[in-house]
This record gives C-alpha cells, structure tokens and sequence, in this order.
C-alpha cells in the first residue's frame, strides 16, 4: 500500500508552463497506487487483480505487470487498472464495472482476455464515465444466458458515459447443444442498451452462428453483429466491423417423412439498431453518428434443401422512423497519450490526421458525455485546466509532442488526467472533437 498521494504537475511546453501546472495541481485527481504481479516480490502488493481493486479506494491507481490473472469487477467506485507499458497482461475472464457514481471515471487500459466466461466486458447501471483503450476483448462461445445473448465481446447496460479506443471486441461463437435447442447466434462485438457509447480507431467482430447439428433440421445460427444498438446513442470514427457468418441449416431424413432440412442462418451486419429488445418487452430508437467506417458483413449460411440465410449490410437500421444515423464526411483524426508515464520522464501527444491540421489538447479534471451533433467524438471533458499546443501536422499528417513529467514529491503515489484533442480540421476549416486518452502518472519511484 501506498501513502495518499498529492496532486501531480504537468508541465506543457509551449503554453504557458506555470499556468498549466498550477491549473493541473488544482484539478488532478490522485490517489494510491497498488502493484499487481503475479510473481509476487518485494514492492508487489497483490498477486491478482481483484484484492487491488476491493483494497482502492476511489482516485486509487491499479498497476497490474505483465502474467496471467482471473477477473475482476469494479463496483461503486471510480479508479485505474492499468498495465504496464510494453508488457503482456492477460486477465481471464469477465471484466465487470457496475454502479459507477456520476462524476467518477473508471480507465481500464493496456489488458487483454480470450477466455470469457461470457461477455468479455460486462457494465451495468454506470451513471459515471468508463474509459476502456488498448484492450482486446474477446467473449467464450456462447449459448444463451435464461434465453438472452450473453456472449459479446462488450455488453454496456444503461451506462451514461464509454469511451472504447483503440480496442479489439470480439464477439463469441454460437454452439451447438445438440438436438434439444436450435444452434445458437454469435455474439456481438459490443452490444449496448439504453447507453451512451463512443468507439474510435477499433475493430469490433461478430462472432459466428452455430450449424444444425446432424440428422436434425434446426436453422442455423445468425451471425453476430460488430456493432447492436437498443436505445442508445453511438459516436464511431476510425472504426472496422465486421458481421460474424450464419451458421449453415442442419437436415435429418425420416423414413416416413422424408429430407427435412433447416434454413441457413443469417449472416451478421457492420452496425445494427434494432427496434425491440426482449429484455425490456419494449421498443425504442437509438442514434448512430459515424465517420470513416469500414464494414465487412457475414454472409448467409448455406442450406442442404431449406433457404439460404441473407447476407448481412454493412448499417441496418430498424423500422423505427424515430432511428437516425448520420454521416459525417472526411477521414477519421487520432490522439492518444502514453500511459503510464513516472515522474522524470516524458508523456508522448500523439495526434494524426491530415497534413495542415492544427491540434490541441485539453486537459481536464472530470469527465462527462456532451454529443454535440455532427461531431466525430462527444465532449468528454466537464471542465478543462488546460490547453496544451497548438501542434500543426506535415506532410506525414502525424505528429509526436513530449510533455516532460516532473519528479513528483516522495508523498505522491498517483492519479490519472483525461485529456482530449481538438483539431481545427484543413479540409473544411471547422473546430472538430477528435479522441479522448486518459494519462495515468506514477511516482517515479514505481
């Protein structure tokens, strides 16, 4: 365990550096820092990472180093868990964060599961922010939980506030039970009801719908789709989806009924808003706004006799009127901050867009979910201390910028600051919001 920590300073060249640091001690969240290593040792203080998170408090920084881990979930409080740079963490398993108080931000970074129980991320009830970047999320194969999909590589359930970057979601495979139970569908790879959702510079994948089984004649499975949305607004840029394959119609020859064949199912679409969710026995509409998005559908499964299943589309919109999606032009802009980052050393602002772009970055102290309409990203900051740049970008359309990191006091453990990017856009000459990236500093001590 570590001492509760002061604020930490940041200083920005090319801005007034006392004022950003100032502007920084005064808003930056803090808290302590707790290490995760599976090897155990001196200075680790757990050896999974779920005791580091029932020990957090809310602020508290979870470093987790490279190996092998179980689950975890987070509830009731805002905090960290983040891996060590250029380091290999696999936490196996459902990742869950439920009852998220509003004004509180949880960032999961730098983390990777291929072995779901079901959902590989699973949040619920969240009135606060979840920031999840640099993970890969792939749910197990899945049958359905009490008649409900459960195996998305993310299921977000009524949260205000998530920001996906820079992630891999990947949907489970249906299976197949046998003849007792049709084949089941594939999962999705992100799956959101009633939320308010951001996903930038990601792939998220469909999983694939089971096949009949032998001599019985069940249609196969759907496909799953990249992208399902129920009641919920959606910001997308920089992203690939992809629908998983319908699973292929089974077929069973009868002696006195003859060749009974099932359907093919339905391949998996890019993005899809549906109208009704049998979860909730209601109907209602969601909201899509994307840019620069690259779809490939699933194609339909095939069929002995029955009816080939449909191949999917890249966006299908249900027949609500009240559904709207909206396309912006242009391609995609990136930012993000490495993290993390010790005292003594440099943070690195990558931004990349169009050569003649001009970047800034914010700084904030809180979080929250403004959609502005026809913006390629919400604003995410509820206040900012400070602008860091303006930047402009060659001819690479890219640029790195070092912030230096100051060395932290000795009672300084750490905390994380949400920053966003703002880019004045060549094209068009209009002030656009581009990606959030959440810097998480420690004591250099760590």
């Amino acid at each position: 365990m570590r001492a509760r920590p002061a604020s930490p300073c940041l200083c920005a060249p090319r801005l007034a550096p006392l004022l950003a640091c100032v502007a920084l001690a005064q808003g930056a969240a803090a808290g302590q820092v707790w290490i995760v290593d599976d090897d155990g040792g001196p200075g680790v203080d757990f050896t999974d990472i779920q005791p580091a998170v029932d020990a957090s408090a809310s602020g508290d920084v979870v470093l987790v180093k490279g190996g092998f881990y179980g689950s975890f979930a987070i509830d009731g409080k805002g905090m960290t868990v983040v891996g060590e740079s250029d380091e290999t963490v696999r936490a196996d398993g459902v990742w869950r964060v439920a009852n998220l108080p509003a004004g509180q931000l949880v960032v999961i970074r730098g983390l990777s599961t291929d072995q779901a129980e079901t959902s590989a991320l699973a949040a619920i009830d969240c009135a606060g922010s979840l920031w999840i970047e640099d993970c890969t999320l792939t749910a197990a194969p899945g049958p359905l939980d009490f008649g409900l999909p459960s195996h998305h590589g993310v299921r977000l359930t009524h949260c205000a506030d998530v920001v996906i970057a820079r992630c891999s979601a990947i949907g489970g495979n249906g299976t197949n039970v046998g003849p007792f139970a049709e084949p089941y569908s594939g999962g999705d790879g992100i799956h959101a009801i009633s939320s308010n959702v951001t996903v930038l510079d990601s792939v998220l994948r469909g999983g694939h719908g089971a096949s009949g089984p032998e001599d019985d004649w069940w249609s196969g499975g759907w496909g799953g789709n990249g992208l399902w949305l129920f009641d919920s607004t959606a910001i997308v840029s920089g992203i690939e989806t992809y629908g998983g394959f319908g699973g292929y119609g089974g077929v069973d020859y009868d002696l006195f009924t003859g060749k009974n064949c099932g359907d093919g199912g339905n391949g998996g679409n890019g993005i899809r808003l549906v109208d009704w969710d049998v979860s909730f026995a209601q109907m209602a509409p969601s909201i899509l706004t994307v840019r620069d998005h690259f779809s490939a559908p699933g194609g339909g499964g095939g069929s002995f006799c029955g009816v080939p299943g449909a191949v999917g589309v890249h966006v299908a919109v249900g027949s609500l009127p009240a559904h709207q999606v909206l396309e912006l032009d242009h391609g995609a802009r990136s930012f993000v901050v490495t993290s993390p980052v010790r005292g003594g050393t440099n943070a690195r602002l990558t931004f990349s867009g169009e050569p003649g772009d001009v970047c800034l970055a914010l700084v904030g102290s809180a979080t929250a979910w403004f959609d502005l309409g026809l913006q390629p990203a919400p604003l995410v900051l509820a206040s900012t201390l400070a602008v860091l740049g303006p930047w402009s970008l060659g001819a690479t359309g890219s640029t790195i910028q070092v912030v230096p990191v100051p060395l932290q006091d000795p009672t300084f453990g750490g905390g994380t600051l949400p920053l966003q990017a703002v880019v004045v856009e060549v094209e068009s000459g209009a002030l656009t919001l581009a990606p959030p990236s959440a810097l998480t500093i420690l004591n250099q001590s760590f």
